[in-house]
């Protein structure tokens, strides 16, 4: 997901970023474990002033949804799915 945003982000700043603001990519390793990622998160909304929370994993977005929400920001969440191997898409 990483290269994804940082491709994304660097794509919305050729174009001149959001509203003539570029964007500005912030990560944060959530070791995949939930209180990590409270932490993290936490710093990214105090400290970093971040806009909005991108997180990929469920046990991760569960823990961090407060966090957002009392910060009222918002929380943009990747879910994925596949079936068994072989069994081509869902």
């Amino acid at each position: 997901e990483r290269t994804a945003l940082e491709m994304a982000v660097e794509s919305v700043n050729a174009r001149g970023g959001v509203v003539g603001r570029p964007l500005e990519l912030l990560v944060e390793d959530n070791l995949g474990d939930a209180r990590a990622a409270v932490t993290s998160v936490s710093k990214l909304l105090r400290a970093d002033r971040a806009d909005l929370i991108f997180t990929a994993f469920t046990h991760i977005t569960e823990a961090v949804v407060q966090e957002t929400v009392r910060a009222g920001r918002p929380l943009l969440y990747h879910a994925s799915a596949s079936g068994p191997v072989g069994a081509g898409p869902l």
